[in-house]
């Protein structure tokens, strides 16, 4: 004979004859699910992303000249992620340690735009 119990949403939770009982149903219990798919949207315009981080970003691509860039739109599009928020601590580190090397690969190499003094500075020292 099946043992069953009721959920506090009212479904019928059957019980195993061995080990603990259950005390929430399929649809109630929460899942911890490993190596579970995250869908990320596809269709994302970097050029109209807001933010703190994506502005703060979006200024150093600048700075650089990186912006339209391949490199440059993944920079714009991990710090609109760190800007979404709603991410686990570890998530959270991940994205940060990912835009950091995004922009180390970016700025590696890359002039920045000086000021116009300074650039008529280094004109006039021949350098």
């Amino acid at each position: 004979m099946a043992r069953f119990t009721l959920c506090e949403c009212g479904n019928k939770i059957p019980q195993a004859t061995k080990g603990p009982m259950r005390l929430k149903c399929d649809a109630c219990r929460r899942h911890v699910r490993k190596n579970a798919i995250v869908s990320l949207p596809t269709n994302y315009d970097v050029s109209k992303a807001e933010g703190k981080i994506v502005d703060q970003v979006r200024a150093s691509l600048v700075a650089v000249n990186k912006v339209d860039t391949p490199e440059g739109a993944l920079a714009l599009y991990v710090a609109a992620m760190l800007d979404k928020g709603g991410h686990t601590a570890q998530g959270a580190a991940a994205l940060a340690r990912e835009l950091r090397q995004t922009m180390i690969v970016v700025t590696a190499g890359a002039v920045s735009s000086d000021d116009p003094v300074d650039e008529l500075r280094r004109r006039r020292n021949g350098a």
